[in-house]
């Protein structure tokens, strides 16, 4: 730009006012910009990398990603959550974060876990993607680490590309799950309910928009991280972390001991996002997920 060439005999302070106006033109290029290419709120929030903290461990928690078993990065992206103890070196080897800690830390979004897993999947390179974790149970939630896939899936993008505000609608009308509400709240971020087979739990956001509107990001996961409010994803990974507290955690735990649990993402049967709490890998695409105990 031209403007932002300042002549060699211009004066400190008309420099400085030149400066001036050019950033403003940069910060209003770039906004413009950022609308045009239809960025949510979501991407303005996740531009830093946030880590979990965990002051009872003093460490931090990160994901790093791992080679997805007989899968090129083009196909399936695997991620392992790792605790980093606080004033380790560099080459300090990083514990496994368990499943049951993932839980705990998600739920209260300890000091931004949960955005670092948003900023994650809003990263991710593919368009549409399922969402797969190894099976777990009451007996092994305490010493599994945590880990998951990202399966590109691009078919699931056609199948939603336009969402299906029909057939959860009755499931959707809960008035007590998820979010804190408050005078102006749309109400619960998402709401939890059984399948019609009775074998699974599905969790479900809400729609938040208005009458209206015509945004159309609740089909899958990708669409709903990329779109959504980032307070109505926070909201509802709070949801998704305390059913899976009630079935795996706590006192009196939902499941039976022995009897795994497969948490994930499949969307090709009704277009609209819902994180399956199964007990069985009905629709899993990655393999070795498939296998209780995980191999």
């Amino acid at each position: 730009m031209r403007c932002c060439r300042a002549g060699r005999k211009r004066t400190p302070l008309l420099f400085n006012k030149q400066a001036f106006i050019c950033l403003g033109l940069a910060l209003a290029t770039a906004i413009i910009t950022s609308q045009k290419l239809g960025k949510s709120p979501v991407a303005v929030q996740m531009e830093k990398t946030v880590v979990g903290d965990f002051s009872k461990s003093g460490g931090t928690a990160r994901f790093e990603e791992i080679p997805a078993e007989g899968q090129s990065r083009n196909e399936i992206l695997r991620y392992k959550a790792l605790l980093v103890e606080k004033d380790s070196s560099p080459h300090t080897p990083s514990s496994p974060l368990t499943t049951a800690d993932w839980i705990r830390l998600m739920i209260t979004n300890k000091d931004g876990i949960a955005q670092e897993m948003t900023r994650l999947l809003y990263d991710a390179p593919f368009a549409s993607f399922r969402f797969e974790t190894p099976g777990v149970s009451v007996e092994t939630v305490h010493s599994q680490p945590f880990e998951f896939v990202l399966v590109n899936d691009p078919h699931l993008g056609k199948f939603a590309a336009q969402e299906d505000p029909d057939t959860f609608a009755d499931h959707l009308q809960c008035a007590n799950s998820g979010g804190q509400g408050g005078k102006n709240s749309p109400g619960p971020a998402a709401c939890a309910f059984g399948n019609l087979g009775g074998d699974a739990i599905l969790i479900a956001p809400r729609n938040w928009e208005e009458p209206s509107s015509k945004a159309n990001y609740h089909g899958h996961l990708a669409n709903f991280i990329r779109g959504a409010s980032i307070l109505q994803i926070l909201e509802t990974w709070e949801l998704v972390a305390s059913t899976l507290h009630d079935q795996l955690l706590g006192d009196s735990p939902k499941r039976q001991s022995s009897k795994p649990l497969w948490f994930s993402t499949a969307g090709d049967g009704v277009a609209w996002l819902h994180f399956r709490l199964d007990s069985r890998p009905k629709y899993y695409h990655y393999d070795p997920y498939r296998a209780f105990p995980k191999r």
